[in-house]
């Protein structure tokens, strides 16, 4: 068939992997409850230019592993749409993430996708460890990032929203940070070395020195 379609039921069981095989598209609607171990786009030809996989969400759904454009026939992209909230704690995507017409919560961390548009409302986005280049695009709701270990450039547009940026680990790429409107702050963990790579910041309020060691107190300016 030109399309695959997987339609989960509130409170629904974990399910162990949707493994999805389609010519043209394929979507996925969780409802709330519902608590995916893995999606997997698998080894796939998407014809006639349809490489996306589409996922909707009511609710509060939780996916441990979004895996999507492994291989050079797989599908590349993700479509975010619906409301609730979205938990993806691990998500491997071979061109573009797309949450612009997401109305809901996003928690988010990526280990590959080169281009993320975050969510119309509260995003939390973690790019530590990735093994490619990103550009984030924020929209106005807040969006709560960490860079942390990076080797591959980043460059986030964060938009309207009191946003905040994490910096921790050894950090060798070149990062941009434009923050748009709002009160944004930038937060330094004692971790951070930034001593090898490039950091450039356009639109920050605040900058936050945190000491991880307890019973510390952040230094702010």
């Amino acid at each position: 068939g030109k399309q695959a379609q997987v339609n989960l039921l509130k409170g629904a069981d974990i399910i162990s992997g949707i493994r999805l095989f389609a010519s043209e598209s394929s979507s996925v609607q969780l409802s709330d409850g519902s608590n995916i171990n893995a999606i997997d786009s698998g080894n796939i030809n998407a014809i006639d230019g349809g490489n996306t996989l589409l996922l909707t969400t009511a609710g509060s759904s939780v996916i441990n592993t979004l895996s999507v454009g492994q291989g050079a026939l797989a599908f590349n992209n993700v479509n975010v749409f619906g409301t609730g909230s979205l938990n993806i704690k691990a998500a491997v995507v071979g061109s573009g993430f797309d949450a612009s017409n997401y109305a809901g919560v996003l928690n988010a961390a990526f280990n590959s996708a080169p281009v993320v548009v975050g969510g119309q409302g509260n995003n939390t986005i973690n790019f530590s460890n990735m093994t490619t280049s990103v550009r984030y695009t924020g929209q106005a709701g807040r969006d709560d990032i960490t860079l942390g270990a990076l080797n591959n450039d980043a460059r986030l547009l964060l938009g309207a929203g009191n946003d905040t940026v994490t910096l921790s680990g050894t950090n060798t790429a070149k990062l941009e940070l434009d923050f748009g409107a709002g009160i944004d702050t930038l937060a330094i963990n004692d971790s951070a070395d930034l001593s090898t790579g490039e950091l450039t910041l356009t639109g920050l309020e605040r900058i936050l020195l945190v000491d991880t060691k307890a019973g510390d107190n952040p230094l702010s300016f």
